[in-house]
């Protein structure tokens, strides 16, 4: 009988670590250096450290991007994209237009699912009257601070 209660209770230790460690990494905050100006949501941003976080701890779908400097931030309405693979480190993804870069999604180091920023009427509007299609411009921050 107590070779049972030990089972279980390795069990339910296994179970718990498991599940903090999970909602652990998915309440991970990302720091990101952006080497060029991009917009977000309607907000322009400046090149700069950035800080990139859930709004709230019970929803991922709005995300907020903050200037580590100036304090400014933007909040961005989001949906989850998924990868095959693992993302080795925090990968940021921008469509350009000419010289305008749009931020288009966020990866976090260590996982596979990714957060995709629905497109602007901004972004669709320059779209349109450029009549050409964004290059893809990734970001990949290595984490070496």
């Amino acid at each position: 009988m107590k070779l049972i209660e030990r089972a279980i209770a390795l069990v339910v230790l296994t179970l718990l670590v498991t599940v903090s460690a999970a909602y652990a990494q998915t309440d991970r905050q990302t720091v990101v250096d952006i080497p060029f100006g991009f917009s977000v949501g309607q907000k322009s941003m400046p090149a700069g450290e950035y800080l990139i976080r859930r709004n709230r701890k019970d929803s991922d779908v709005v995300w907020v991007i903050q200037n580590k400097a100036t304090g400014e931030a933007a909040l961005l309405l989001t949906r989850s994209v998924h990868s095959s693979d693992t993302q080795e480190s925090a990968k940021f993804v921008f469509r350009k237009y000419d010289d305008f870069y749009f931020l288009s999604e966020f990866w976090a180091a260590g996982t596979n699912t990714g957060r995709k920023i629905q497109i602007t009427d901004k972004e669709r509007a320059l779209a349109m009257s450029l009549a050409v299609a964004p290059q893809v411009h990734v970001l990949i921050d290595r984490g070496g601070r």
